[in-house]
C-alpha cells in the first residue's frame, strides 16, 4: 500500500481532505514520503536551530507544481505522529520560490481538535501563527546553503483553488496525459530569486529602504526591493510610476504598502 496513492477519491476533495503527517510540528527533522515503497523516510535534520512550526505534510492524490503530492501544514494543538492521518480542510496557503522553483503549501485546520476546527480563513488567526509559518519557510536551508522565500500569503479561495488543481493533475499524471502547469512564475517572483541570492545586495538594499520608510517615503513603483518585513514589493495597479508607499503592519502578512494612509493590503507578489 502506497498511501499517496491508494485512498478513496472520496475522501480528498478541496473543502475537505485526509492529510498524511510526515512531521510532527516542533520536529527538526525532516522526514518525507518514500515515493517507491510508501513508507517515511528521514530526508535529514534541519541545519538551522528551528522547528517546524506546524504538523506538516501531503494531500494525497494530488500533483503538486514540484512533481511531489501537494504538501500542507494542519494546525493542531498537539505534534502528530509520522503517517498519522488527519481530517482538515483547508484555510490558506504560502507560496514560495524554493531553489528557483514553485512550491505552493497549504494551510489547514485539524478537523478533530476543538479549538483549530473553529477557524474557516487564515487571516481570522492571531497575526504570530502566519508570521512564524512565512519566517521558518525563508531561513529553513539558509545554512545548507539554498535559497527560498515565501512570496505570497493568500486565503481559502486561492488554497480551494490549488488543490483543485493538483487533484485534476493528479489524474493526468496518473493516466500519463500531464502536460505541465504552464506559467509557473507569477509577477516578480523569477526576479526575486535571484536577487535573494545576493544577500550582500539585499541587505544594503533593506537598508535603504528602511531609511526612507523611516523618513515617510516608500518606493517607486517598478522596483522590485525587499521591504521592512523581509519580503518583497512588487508594482501595485491603480497608481502612477512614481507614486510613494508608506509601511503598514498587517496581522499576517506583516509590513504591506499604502499610499496617502489608504491600507491596500497584501501587495501583489508578496
Amino acid at each position: 500500500m502506497n498511501i499517496w496513492h491508494d485512498i478513496a477519491p472520496e475522501r480528498v476533495t478541496p473543502e475537505k481532505f485526509t492529510a498524511v503527517i510526515e512531521i510532527p510540528k516542533e520536529s527538526n527533522c525532516k522526514y518525507e514520503l518514500d515515493k517507491s515503497t510508501g513508507l517515511i523516510m528521514l530526508d535529514r535534520v534541519l541545519y538551522t536551530a528551528t522547528h517546524y512550526p506546524a504538523n506538516y505534510g501531503f494531500i494525497p492524490l494530488t500533483f503538486a507544481q514540484d512533481n511531489d503530492p501537494l504538501d500542507v501544514l494542519v494546525l493542531c494543538q498537539e505534534p502528530l505522529s509520522p503517517l498519522t492521518l488527519v481530517d482538515a480542510k483547508p484555510i490558506g496557503m504560502i507560496r514560495m520560490v524554493d531553489q528557483g522553483f514553485i512550491d505552493e503549501k497549504i494551510i489547514a485546520v485539524c478537523l478533530g481538535d476543538p479549538f483549530y476546527s473553529e477557524f474557516d480563513d487564515l487571516l481570522k488567526l492571531p497575526s504570530f501563527v502566519g508570521n512564524e509559518i512565512r519566517h521558518f519557510f525563508r531561513v529553513y536551508k539558509t545554512l545548507e546553503g539554498k535559497k527560498t522565500n515565501v512570496t505570497a500569503i493568500k486565503g481559502k479561495e486561492a488554497a480551494l483553488e490549488v488543490i483543485a488543481n493538483s487533484i485534476q493533475a493528479y489524474k493526468e499524471y496518473r493516466a500519463g496525459e500531464f502536460k505541465g502547469y504552464g506559467k509557473a512564475f507569477e509577477e516578480g517572483e523569477a526576479k526575486m530569486s535571484s536577487l535573494d541570492g545576493d544577500i550582500t545586495a539585499m541587505l544594503a538594499e533593506l537598508a535603504r529602504q528602511e531609511a526612507q520608510a523611516a523618513a515617510g517615503g516608500g518606493n517607486i513603483q517598478g522596483e522590485a526591493v525587499p521591504n521592512g518585513s523581509g519580503s518583497f514589493t512588487w508594482p501595485l495597479p491603480g497608481y502612477a510610476a512614481g507614486d510613494t508607499y508608506g509601511p503598514r503592519l498587517h496581522p499576517i502578512l506583516g509590513y504591506v504598502r499604502t499610499h496617502a494612509g489608504e491600507d491596500i493590503g497584501a501587495p501583489s507578489g508578496t
